[in-house]
């Protein structure tokens, strides 16, 4: 399989102590644009506030975002994408989001290199646009630890049918579907603790924020599942990552390594056991087949005494 070249990712940190406030993000929403990380073109932005670990200072981010984008990229034009809503705008005179498109929603299925019948993408995220994911942060039973990566999977679904999908495929796909122009993602600095403080993280680079979060969590990034599984499509170059400080230390965002071991043996005793059912399905669709193919056969020469 051919790699991709060496990544390069520069990624810029904020801090705040005490109580969270998104009153004073734009020094860091600045480098997007001095960055000219959204290019120069008249293409639509999309800022997308994931689900999984939506909470108020993602929403206020989010939103802080979209109204320095629509103060100072006047050239393009901001949409908001909200959890459990379609395309939205931000108006500078309106303290909420009014949706654009009321209709119901059309996926179309695209064809995937790990998913044998593809994944289902929804139509609004087939035109082009330069792509803003932020999201919060959260330990996870399976990934050991949940950011960028698991909140671009949220962006493609697999069909009802197909029972055999894995999380890391579904993770790489959206990755190589939807990798975004600009990642953030923001949290309390102690997840148990508010009072610590907050710190908002952005880059350019998916996959090597992932890892400098894991290690700000006190992982390794080597063992984390997802970043194992997109290496073996990818050359990730550990070091060359540039930063504008130091991250923190980052509490209480890791599950339980024992878990992380027996969700993996579950899901994988879950997926092989689906692999056999399967199996059968096709033999004894195959059968049927062979005898109908059989019959028409006699019929065609005739009795067979």
């Amino acid at each position: 399989m051919k790699r991709s070249p060496k990544m390069k990712a520069k990624i810029y940190f904020q801090q705040q102590a005490g109580t969270a406030s998104s009153d004073n993000l734009n020094e860091l929403w600045e480098q997007i644009l001095k960055q000219n990380w959204l290019g120069s073109l008249d293409i639509s932005v999309v800022v997308r506030a994931a689900g999984k670990w939506f909470s108020p200072l993602v929403e206020q981010t989010a939103s802080s975002l979209v109204q320095y984008l629509n103060e100072k990229a006047f050239y393009q034009k901001v949409k908001y994408y909200r959890p459990g809503s379609g395309f939205r705008t931000m108006s500078l005179d309106l303290p909420n989001p009014r949706s654009l498109d009321e209709n119901k929603e059309i996926t179309f299925r695209v064809s995937s290199c790990c998913l044998n019948d593809g994944v289902h993408v929804a139509e609004d995220w087939l035109s082009p646009f330069f792509l803003i994911t932020i999201t919060g942060m959260g330990p996870d039973h399976y990934l050991g630890v949940s950011s960028i990566l698991d909140a671009q999977a949220e962006m493609v679904t697999v069909p009802p049918d197909y029972k055999r999908a894995m999380r890391l495929e579904t993770i790489y796909e959206a990755h190589h579907l939807f990798r975004s122009d600009v990642c953030v993602v923001c949290g309390s600095i102690s997840r148990k603790d508010a009072k610590r403080g907050a710190f908002w993280v952005m880059s350019n680079n998916d996959i090597l924020l992932e890892v400098e979060l894991a290690k700000s969590a006190g992982l390794s990034p080597q063992r984390l599942p997802q970043i194992n599984a997109l290496s073996r499509h990818e050359l990730i170059d550990w070091e060359n990552v540039q930063f504008n400080g130091e991250l923190p230390q980052l509490l209480g965002y890791t599950a339980s390594g024992l878990i992380v071991w027996f969700t993996k043996f579950f899901e994988r005793i879950i997926h092989i056991r689906a692999l056999w059912l399967d199996e059968i399905n096709i033999l004894h669709q195959n059968s049927e087949r062979i005898m109908l193919a059989i019959r028409r056969r006699f019929n065609f020469i005739g009795k067979v005494e």
